[in-house]
């Protein structure tokens, strides 16, 4: 049985400017410390809705992604393995980051006190009102098309901040290796075909950075001696003499 191919849905991604607008408008509401961890982590929404308090280390700056959730047609949820082994992992925080989840555990405990019996002790970070996990498409339907209406930003959908997330990040020049291990992904080729479009930017910088190494601090040129061979003793600026062609391994 031939396999239909999975047609992979638009990615959209907010620009550094784009992202700083929507982190102005989000911090301080509801779901404020939700949006910038997905924003700054690249998190799944089955991801991040799945955390528990128990996951968040703040001594260390850390979080760990050990489950997923997945919530059922008609009301209830369902929590599961991670997409992958290599989905079980390790993010580190920004102090921002921390900051806000600080802040939303005070007011968790806030809605706790105000629900009394009819709170639901689940231990996620991310709740209602009344204790139950955050469903992810209530999220996006109620609150997320909200804020980036007025942060005037364009409609994408709530996994575009994991995508944002990748490329700011890539963009920034963090290494494809970390990229890859922050996302959860089986391997750095899915992080490489998955974002090949930030690679023409970031193969530009990496050959702009190694010609200031091979040029040295003053950016100068390698240029060929204007007349005869460089004597075994001459050098040029941050060569000794030519490299026989037979030597260079690509």
């Amino acid at each position: 049985v031939q396999i239909p191919r999975q047609e992979r849905k638009e990615m959209q991604a907010l620009a550094p400017d784009q992202a700083r607008k929507f982190l102005s408008v989000v911090r301080g509401t509801q779901h404020g410390a939700l949006f910038e961890l997905a924003l700054t982590t690249g998190l799944r929404p089955s991801e991040y809705c799945a955390l528990k308090w128990e996951d968040v280390n703040f001594e260390r700056g850390t979080l760990s992604v050990v489950r997923s959730i997945d919530f059922q047609p008609g009301g209830g949820w369902l929590l599961e393995e991670t997409k992958t082994p290599r989905s079980r992992r390790v993010v580190r925080l920004l102090p921002s980051v921390l900051h806000a989840l600080a802040e939303h555990k005070l007011r968790q405990e806030a809605d706790r006190a105000r629900a009394g019996d009819e709170w639901h002790d689940t231990g996620f970070v991310f709740t209602n009102e009344k204790g139950s996990p955050v469903d992810r498409h209530n999220l996006a339907n109620r609150h997320f098309k909200k804020l980036l209406a007025e942060a005037g930003l364009p409609q994408i959908r709530l996994y575009d901040l994991r995508h944002t997330a990748a490329t700011l990040s890539l963009s920034a020049g963090i290494p494809v290796k970390v990229v890859s291990e922050m996302l959860g992904h089986a391997s750095v080729a899915m992080t490489l075909d998955v974002y090949s479009h930030v690679l023409p930017h970031m193969q530009e910088e990496a050959v702009q950075r190694m010609a200031s190494l091979l040029d040295g601090e003053n950016g100068t040129e390698w240029s060929e001696p204007a007349t005869g061979a460089p004597s075994p003793n001459r050098h040029t600026r941050g060569t000794q003499g030519r490299i026989p062609k037979k030597s260079i391994v690509m």
